[in-house]
């Protein structure tokens, strides 16, 4: 019965996830399975109980001390690279052991899709702060055989003493009270409040699914490979996201995995059909205190753009008298009109402060980026592109700017 409701993406409102939680979870202990995360006694853990969502991104369970150099001390606590581990279940519920972490969860390398983008090896993202991109086209038809016999995953990250911490879950398509809280509406970097604390994590996933579209008897199950299904669902894109403590040198809070299904009638499945299916992978770190400095110097920024502003105004105001467009007789005037020369001059002001603001900051980045061997440094995720819109507008806006100075 839990199996078929991760088969129903956790929706609330299907038949099988409201006969788990409202009938085989009554009565039950809800009981700790974690450092942070609670779920059911007697029962797969599948849902975060009594879990708020900002606990369970602050989780700071894993004790490792990363670094970015090649070698590495035995014996202590520190490392380059993250180990995972995944517990798999048959969907009657079967125990099928354990798999170590290699390309399970890069559909692209897992079921030989045709690369549309250069990649690094599928298992290089676990090379600390080795962000990856895997984007690949797979025919529907191997999607939909994968999806014959679905495995499922619970997904752990081996801790500094060989114990196994539980990876959270996020699936963005998990439906609430007909809501979608896992689906983020506005950009992070533009809330007065960061919208994920209201996410919806769970534990269990799988990546293909045929079985729940089949429709038939006994012999639809028994036969799955005879019995065509009606829908088939698969994991199209994934995001495994490793964030770096603010408080701890070269430690992370426990890593989450992100997850949006997409699905397809067989009826409307054409012959040759392929699909897009994109694996990232992204290291990143707490940005909010970066922004909050990045603020404060737009500010003064902005203080020395109006003071240089206002002396370079008075000056051209001091030095051109006032010429119009068209002079005496109907001809057009040799020299630029005053109104003409003091646009320039605000254009040129604005942008010989503003770019040594935009060049310190990238500056900053390349610089500490670059230098670093303990991982202090990450750059912004990728998987929000918010977090660089600042910098291409601004970068844009210096370019403008320059052109017409420069015409």
């Amino acid at each position: 019965v839990s199996n078929l409701c991760v088969l129903q993406l956790y929706d609330d409102g299907a038949t099988v996830c409201r006969y788990l939680t409202r009938h085989l979870y009554e009565g039950r202990q809800v009981v700790l399975m974690s450092s942070v995360g609670k779920g059911v006694e007697g029962m797969p853990w599948l849902f975060y109980a009594e879990t708020r969502a900002d606990q369970i991104l602050r989780d700071v369970s894993l004790q490792w001390k990363f670094t970015l150099n090649d070698d590495v001390p035995g014996g202590g606590n520190a490392a380059n690279s993250l180990r995972f581990w995944l517990a798999t279940y048959s969907i009657e519920g079967l125990w099928l052991g354990w798999e170590q972490l290699s390309d399970q969860l890069d559909l692209c390398a897992h079921l030989n899709g045709i690369s549309t983008s250069p990649r690094s090896p599928p298992h290089a993202w676990r090379r600390f702060a080795s962000s990856l991109t895997s984007q690949c086209q797979l025919p529907l038809k191997d999607v939909l055989r994968c999806g014959t016999r679905p495995v499922f995953y619970d997904m752990f990250a081996e801790n500094v003493d060989g114990s196994l911490v539980p990876v959270p879950v996020r699936i963005l398509n998990l439906v609430r009270s007909s809501t979608r809280p896992n689906v983020h509406s506005k950009p992070k970097v533009w809330l007065a409040q960061d919208e994920s604390l209201d996410d919806v994590f769970v534990r269990r996933f799988t990546l293909c699914d045929s079985a729940s579209g089949r429709v038939g008897g006994d012999e639809a199950y028994l036969e799955p490979d005879k019995h065509r299904p009606q829908v088939f669902r698969w994991a199209a894109h994934m995001a495994m996201e490793v964030r770096l403590r603010p408080d701890s040198e070269g430690q992370i809070y426990v890593p989450t995995l992100s997850i949006a299904y997409a699905e397809k009638r067989t009826a409307e499945l054409v012959e040759h059909e392929t699909t897009s299916v994109t694996f990232k992978a992204e290291y990143s770190m707490d940005t909010e205190s970066y922004w909050s400095v990045a603020g404060a110097l737009l500010a003064v920024t902005i203080v020395l753009i109006l003071v240089a502003v206002a002396v370079r105004m008075y000056l051209t105001d001091r030095r051109y008298p006032y010429t119009s467009w068209i002079i005496p007789g109907g001809d057009m005037n040799l020299f630029m009109p005053k109104l003409a020369i003091q646009f320039a001059t605000l254009l040129a002001a604005t942008l010989s402060i503003l770019f040594w603001f935009h060049y310190v900051m990238a500056m900053y980045w390349l610089i500490m980026f670059k230098a670093q061997d303990a991982p202090y440094l990450l750059l912004p995720s990728a998987l929000g592109a918010e977090q660089y819109r600042p910098h291409d507008v601004l970068l844009v806006l210096l370019f403008c700017f320059a052109v017409v100075c420069v015409l």
